[in-house]
C-alpha cells in the first residue's frame, strides 16, 4: 500500500473517517454469525479492554477502579443493546488506519466482533475532546461518524444524563449521537476512566443519533 503511512500524529478530516466507516458498516455480512463462528459478540471485545485497563489501574488505587468497573457495567449494556448490530472493527484508533493510494483510508489489524458498529467511531469522536457538551458538538458536526446522518452531520440529542426516577419515553425507531457520545465516554479504557454518570444505558434515547 503507497503511501502506508498510519494516520497516527497526522491531520485527517472528518469527512474522510466517515468514508472509511461507511465502507466498513456496508461491507459486513448482513446476518448474525451463527453457532460456532470465531466472530464473538462485542460485548466479549469490550469485557477485554476493561479487563486490561483494570489490571493497569496501578497508582491512581480504588478510585480508578470504581470508576473503570462503572464505565465497564455501562459499555457491557450499550454493547448489549444494540438497535443495529453489523460488523465491528473493534481496534480502529489512528494506528490502525492508513493512507492508500490518493489519500483514502484504509483499515488494519482487525479484532472483528459482532455489534454496534458506532462503536468503531470512538477514537475519532474522542480526538481533542473533553467534555460531553464538545462530544455532542464533534458526534452532531461530523457526518457520518453516527449511523443515520444527514450529509451534513448527526442531528444533536439531548446531553447524556444519569438515571431518571420519572418513567423513561417509548423508544425511538431511530438511533442518535447521543448512544454515539455515550460509547465515547464508556468504551474506551485506553483514555483512562469515565466521569460519573456519563449516560444512561438502560434509558431510551432520543431519535437524534
Amino acid at each position: 500500500m503507497e503511501p502506508g503511512t498510519p494516520v497516527r500524529g497526522q491531520e485527517w478530516e472528518p469527512a474522510q473517517v466517515a468514508a472509511l466507516l461507511r465502507e466498513l458498516r456496508e461491507s459486513g455480512p448482513d446476518q448474525a454469525p451463527g453457532e460456532g463462528s470465531a466472530l464473538r459478540p462485542l460485548a466479549h471485545r469490550v469485557g477485554l479492554l476493561f479487563g486490561l485497563a483494570l489490571r493497569r489501574a496501578g497508582p491512581d488505587g480504588p478510585d480508578a477502579e470504581i470508576r473503570l468497573r462503572r464505565a465497564r457495567a455501562q459499555a457491557l449494556e450499550l454493547a448489549a443493546s444494540a438497535p443495529g448490530a453489523g460488523l465491528v472493527h473493534g481496534d480502529l484508533h489512528a494506528a490502525n488506519v492508513l493512507r492508500g493510494p490518493g489519500g483514502r483510508l484504509v483499515a488494519i489489524d482487525p479484532r472483528p466482533a459482532w455489534g454496534d458498529p458506532d462503536f468503531d467511531a470512538v477514537d475519532w469522536a474522542l480526538e481533542g475532546v473533553s467534555t460531553p457538551e464538545a462530544l455532542r458538538e464533534r458526534t452532531a458536526s461530523s457526518p457520518g461518524l453516527c449511523r443515520g446522518s444527514t450529509p451534513t452531520g448527526c442531528t444533536p440529542g439531548p446531553t447524556p444524563s444519569a438515571p431518571s426516577s420519572r418513567p423513561p419515553p417509548p423508544a425511538p425507531a431511530t438511533t442518535t449521537p447521543v448512544r454515539a457520545s455515550c460509547w465515547g465516554w464508556v468504551a474506551n479504557p485506553r483514555r483512562g476512566a469515565a466521569p460519573a454518570a456519563p449516560c444512561s444505558p438502560a434509558r431510551p434515547r432520543s431519535s437524534a443519533g
